[in-house]
This record gives structure tokens, sequence and C-alpha cells, in this order.
């Protein structure tokens, strides 16, 4: 009499431990012996060697293709990318000197780098980047971001670069150009006007700027924002210090800083003769006509 398979509904003939020889080595496959045997077969070089060239095959091309436009596919590899491992994968991966040397290669093509020019031209694209810039932690970020060493010494190798001097003296040339520097120009002498108005009505109670210490009101060009105690003594006072006040800034960024935290004590509006006069080290930081008529 032939045995049959003892897998319920199966119903092939018996051959080894009450199984079919299908069933049985479905079982076989789930022992560790077999296991074993199945991941020492996966290491070896012929093995691999197979697999390899298994997957140039077009049928293998053509299945994997087809089967990467399945839902299935797409399911699972999102739900792949968003596991930590795949992350911590990745980053080491990008961090490899040949992944770097490939990113760097596509981004150089002069195809790739036509794409990223002209998505970036496009008005949805300029119009996004305008927005996402606005937002306030992108702000806080950027202006983190600008305040590192590593930023300022990039920036300052760009903007010295004769291929920067040649493009920003050639765009300056410009109608476009042109008009930008006019109205820079108007912002940047309103910036100006406003603090010499604060501190003029402070320290001279005159609702035009002037000089605090002859009163010249002639024309704007003749006034400077002065350092009462003196540029780089004023470096020694930690209430200013601590509000980012350094001898090293510029006048522009001096003056955005002074309007930013609310005219802060330690600045007067001096007209060139007197400032240059207090400045002078046999004057002691005082103008030699203060308090007399001139």
């Amino acid at each position: 009499m032939v045995g049959i398979c003892s897998v319920e509904d199966c119903g092939l003939e018996h051959k080894v431990k009450g199984f079919c020889q299908k069933h049985y080595d479905k079982a076989y496959r789930q022992t560790d012996e077999r296991k074993g045997k199945d991941k020492a077969r996966r290491q070896t070089d012929a093995y691999k060697a197979q697999v390899k060239a298994h997957k140039q095959t077009p049928e293998f091309k053509l299945k994997a293709k087809a089967y990467k436009q399945t839902d299935e596919y797409k399911k699972k590899a999102k739900a792949y990318k968003q596991t930590d491992e795949y992350k911590a994968r990745e980053k080491k991966n990008a961090a490899t000197p040949k992944r770097k040397a490939v990113a760097k290669a596509n981004r150089d093509r002069p195809v790739n780098q036509a794409k990223r020019q002209e998505k970036r031209d496009r008005p949805e694209e300029k119009a996004k980047k305008n927005l996402n810039r606005l937002k306030p932690e992108n702000i806080a970020k950027d202006k983190a971001h600008k305040q590192t060493p590593a930023y300022k010494e990039m920036e300052k190798k760009r903007t010295a670069s004769p291929k920067n001097k040649a493009t920003r003296k050639k765009r300056r040339q410009t109608p476009q150009g042109r008009a930008e520097a006019k109205a820079r120009s108007i912002v940047e002498q309103s910036i100006r006007l406003k603090v010499l108005l604060a501190y003029s009505k402070r320290h001279s109670n005159s609702d035009i700027p002037c000089c605090a210490c002859c009163g010249l009101t002639s024309h704007l060009d003749f006034l400077n924002i002065d350092h009462v105690l003196g540029k780089k003594q004023m470096d020694s006072i930690p209430e200013l210090v601590a509000i980012g006040y350094s001898s090293e800034l510029k006048y522009k960024k001096l003056i955005n800083w002074i309007i930013e935290h609310d005219f802060p004590e330690g600045f007067q509006i001096l007209c060139q003769n007197c400032n240059f006069a207090k400045g002078m080290k046999k004057n002691n930081n005082e103008c030699p006509m203060k308090n007399k008529p001139h």
C-alpha cells in the first residue's frame, strides 16, 4: 500500500519521514543544519559569481525592472528608507571618498548643471525659495551659519576671486545693476539718517542731524557716528560686548547693530572736523574746540 504525505490536502506519495519530497524539502530548509549549509554556500566565490552572472541576463533585468514599477515594491522601498538602519548606512556611504567623487562627477556634468539652472529659473521655484527663506527658523539658521568661521573664510575667498570681481563689475555696468546700486544707496542713506537723528535728538535735543560739538547742520555728508570713549576702548565695556559690540565692526554693520540694539549709549554725532581733531592722539580723545565757539 502506497503511503500518502502527512500534510493536509497534499495527496502526493509519501517519500521520507511521512512527507512527500516537496514537503520534506520545505521542512528541511527550516532546520539549523540546512540554514548553516545555505549560508556557507552563499559565501563562496562560485555562488557569488553565479548570482552576478544571473543578474546580468536580459530576462532578470526585465523582470527586476517590471517589479520595481509595482505598488508593492514602491511601498516596501519607501518604508525601508524610513528605517534607522537605512539612514545610518546611507550616511556612512555618502561620506566615503568614492561616493563623494561620484556625486561630484554627476553634479559637474553639463547636462545636470543645465537641468539645475533650468529648475532654479522657474517662477514657482523662485517663489518657493523666497517663502522658505522668510520662515523664522530659516532666518535664524542662516544668521547663525553666517557667523561661523568656515562661512566667513569661504565668503572672503569667493568675493576676492577674479571671476567674482569680474562678474560684479560687469553687473554694475548694466542698467539693472545701476538701478540696484541706486536703490541700495537710498536704503543705506535712510538707515544712516535714522541713526543720525536718534543721537542728535539725545545729545543735542535737535530734530535735525547735527554735530554734538559745534552744532553743524549744513550737510549730512559732513557728519559722522563717533565712539565717545574711542573705538577700541569701547571693547572693554562689558555691557556693549555682551550684546555684540566689537571694534572690528565695519561701518554698515555698525549702523545695523546700533539700530538692532535700540541705539545704545556710547555713541554721538560729530562733524568731520571735530571727529578728526578728537581722534588725534595729542588731544586725548576730545575736540580741542569743545565748549568754544567754532
